[in-house]
């Protein structure tokens, strides 16, 4: 009887470290380079983000210089 409980337990404990190595262990690595990703993308300034690119820069600009153009016969 003892060795069938050496054996249960034997096998309840590699069960549960298989699931710790295997699923919990990448999970919570997983989770903090996510929470270092946003931490990284809160500390870059929210200035840049609100900064209109060139392009935009340049249509808004040309588009007051428009001029209609009518045909006189």
């Amino acid at each position: 009887m003892a060795l069938f409980r050496i054996l249960l337990l034997a096998f309840i404990l590699s069960g549960v470290f298989k699931f710790v190595t295997r699923i919990l262990i990448p999970i919570l690595k997983m989770r903090s380079a996510f929470k270092a990703q946003m931490h990284a993308q809160q500390q870059t300034p929210s200035s840049q983000a609100q900064q209109p690119t060139p392009q935009a820069q340049q249509k808004t600009k040309s588009a007051g210089e428009y001029i209609d153009f009518e045909e006189i016969k």
